[in-house]
């Protein structure tokens, strides 16, 4: 059988780097981003990196960790094919080893897997309370609660689009010694919110998806983010698809399409109008953000002592390994340069540090795949789903406390009772 996405994610790869090398490159030459030399090593490392990207990808969706690999290499993986030259720091002899510690962890996941799952299935099953038709009802009232707690600690905002960044820093600012606002605040946006729009969207609860909607627009308004509106319409789309079971059986050529339909609109955009509102604010936040700062990690791994060195000379003091790396390679002593969890924990702590968090994602992932068997709630393909595009911008700590996704797995598993289904082997409190 013909899988779609031998195509789709090679075209997906070059449609970028058409944008990228048209306005991306010349819009963030100042961080230092310059257009990729295009010869025959590149070609000869796009081919052999895409050959072993579409040797892992997943042609459908089956279970809720197949969602990691989609996302992971969607967002963490692919573009590096294109792009792992485009900062000057990867060499063309760093590129293996560069595009190796970005892949592994999926070849981890799938190694595992199967062993994995057999062995945990007997020992783990999920502790059921009461009916799924409760889940919407508990969601949206954490998420108002998370709505208010944001509205008392920033008291005001705007809707200027180019002072969202301003609004971000005064924001932080605003939550510093309010320890338990933060966590609520960002539990609601980050992991209540998303979950919502998947439920909404799956069960056609209009009024949820417009309760959603509208805090949304709240913490742009208060806080300048955007992140909660992508998250939301991606969880709202899976939602949405896992409703259909033509949709859900394609999933993965359906996502791809769509995202290549945003591409090629970015890329008629520019070359029409001149514009570059898609290029800049979707193209480059799903495939130019991550190597970008993945390729400023490895360089701060493998010359860690001397960027230490330049960092106590500088009498700098730094909350976390982020804010190094907005300083030294963006100048930014307040640039909280994220970068996905499996990179940030090489950079920061060593590659046993990288190893094991590789080991706890794929142990995370093969519980909900186990959940997801035992009691067939597709909310769990949420959970994974989320989790997923969490890790690929956070620590994977705060994507499961500060993000919310421990609290939103235990709801879920909580609220996965189905009467009458005795097929289910679900503990029942």
């Amino acid at each position: 059988m013909f899988r779609f996405h031998y195509v789709l994610l090679p075209a997906l790869a070059l449609v970028f780097l058409v944008i990228y090398q048209l306005c991306l490159a010349k819009l963030y030459l100042s961080q230092g981003l310059a257009p990729v030399n295009i010869n025959i090593d590149f070609w000869l490392i796009f081919l052999a990196t895409m050959f072993v990207i579409l040797a892992i990808f997943p042609s459908r969706i089956e279970r809720p960790s197949d969602l990691f690999v989609f996302f992971y290499v969607l967002i963490c993986v692919l573009w590096g094919s294109v792009l792992w030259g485009g900062t000057g720091i990867v060499k063309l002899d760093l590129q293996p080893l560069f595009f190796t510690i970005a892949i592994m962890p999926v070849f981890v996941l799938i190694s595992v897997r199967s062993v994995l799952t057999r062995n945990i299935r007997n020992f783990v099953s999920p502790i059921v309370l009461a009916s799924p038709s409760w889940l919407p009802m508990i969601l949206t009232i954490l998420l108002i609660i998370g709505g208010l707690t944001a509205m008392m600690t920033v008291g005001t905002g705007a809707f200027d689009w180019h002072e969202m960044y301003a609004r971000r820093i005064e924001g932080r600012n605003l939550y510093e010694g309010q320890i338990l606002a933060g966590y609520v605040t960002n539990i609601a946006t980050n992991g209540i919110l998303p979950i919502l729009a998947f439920v909404a969207a799956n069960r056609r609860l209009h009024t949820l998806l417009g309760i959603g909607v509208t805090f949304v627009i709240m913490m742009f308004f208060l806080l300048g983010l955007k992140s909660p509106a992508i998250n939301f319409i991606v969880l709202g789309g899976l939602g949405f698809c896992f409703r259909h079971p033509f949709l859900r059986k394609n999933l993965v050529p359906f996502l791809l399409s769509v995202v290549l339909l945003v591409y090629i609109g970015a890329l008629l955009e520019f070359l029409s109008l001149r514009t570059t509102y898609f290029a800049d604010y979707l193209v480059r936040r799903i495939s130019m953000d991550q190597p970008q700062s993945q390729s400023y990690y490895f360089d701060f791994w493998l010359n860690r002592d001397a960027l230490e060195s330049i960092l106590t000379n500088s009498y700098q003091v730094f909350s976390d390994t982020t804010y190094k790396i907005g300083y030294l390679y963006l100048n930014n002593a307040q640039n909280n340069a994220n970068a996905n969890t499996f990179i940030y924990k090489l950079a920061n702590n060593g590659l046993i540090s990288y190893i094991g968090s590789m080991f706890i994602v794929t142990f995370i992932l093969i519980i909900i795949d186990v959940f997801f068997e035992k009691t067939k709630r597709v909310e769990f393909f949420a959970i994974a789903g989320l989790f997923s595009i969490l890790v690929t911008e956070q620590s994977w700590t705060t994507a499961l406390l500060s993000s919310g996704i421990a609290p939103c797995l235990i709801m879920i598993m909580l609220f996965s009772f189905s009467p009458g289904d005795n097929s289910v082997p679900t503990n029942r409190i």
